[in-house]
């Protein structure tokens, strides 16, 4: 094969993958995202839901949230409960999507006058904190005719912050951070000589002070006396006497 004929062969690849790039991306503007891109509902279908209640009238960030789907087939024909799928909208502009969750697939089969009851978990970021948004989930299923959607949660909530949980890390860190700054500011004063400055000062507070009081104890002749006082008119006194004028003599 020429040198030629690999250069053409090349081009020719080269082409082919980038019309099949704008093939799919053309295709996946056509479909569009789910949620973009609702069926109709069926009113064989009634859906009900329980949410957990949270703190504050708001929904926690940086933590798991699970919402429970109960599905009735109240029609004739079976029908396939395929996805879930929710979202985070703006509420200025409900088409504005701030976060789209993750679709959980289940392909779950509802015969007629049957219920289940389906369960979808998401977390919202804590980076929304602090802000109300319109939260969705919609239920999508489809039987052998048709595929339908119903939107069986859309209100309005309100990202709290997340809770603040103390660990044996984060102690460990600030006990370390703590320990840290006072050998750095240990080291500034070593540095600086104001080390020395300061024991001579606390030595001259502590030691000093205990100094003068042991001083005072032991020079406080008057509290001597008050202690003996009670020993007046004994024996002990007229012992203590005789001891005295012996040593004057």
């Amino acid at each position: 094969m020429t040198q030629f004929a690999i250069s053409k062969l090349i081009v020719l690849l080269a082409v082919s993958s980038f019309a099949v790039a704008i093939e799919d991306e053309v295709g996946a503007t056509t479909r569009g995202y789910l949620l973009t891109d609702i069926p109709d509902s069926n009113d064989d279908i009634d859906t009900v839901y329980a949410f957990p209640v949270s703190r504050e009238g708001g929904l926690t960030s940086g933590e798991r949230h699970t919402i429970l789907l109960g599905f009735r087939n109240s029609g004739v024909l079976p029908v396939t409960v395929s996805q879930i799928a929710g979202s985070l909208n703006s509420l200025n502009q409900f088409s504005f999507y701030v976060r789209n969750f993750t679709a959980v697939d289940y392909m779950s089969s509802v015969e007629p006058g049957k219920e289940a009851t389906f369960e979808y978990s998401f977390m919202l970021e804590p980076e929304h904190a602090g802000h109300v948004y319109a939260l969705c989930f919609t239920v999508f299923f489809h039987d052998d005719a048709d595929t339908y959607a119903t939107t069986f949660f859309n209100t309005t909530v309100v990202v709290l912050d997340p809770n603040t949980v103390v660990d044996a890390k984060s102690v460990s860190l600030y006990t370390f951070l703590v320990v840290l700054f006072l050998y750095g500011v240990y080291l500034s004063l070593k540095i600086t000589c104001a080390l020395p400055v300061i024991e001579s000062c606390m030595k001259r507070s502590f030691i000093g002070d205990g100094v003068r009081q042991v001083f005072d104890i032991g020079t406080d002749r008057s509290q001597q006396n008050n202690n003996t006082e009670w020993l007046k008119g004994t024996s002990w006194t007229e012992f203590g006497s005789n001891n005295k004028k012996r040593k004057d003599n």
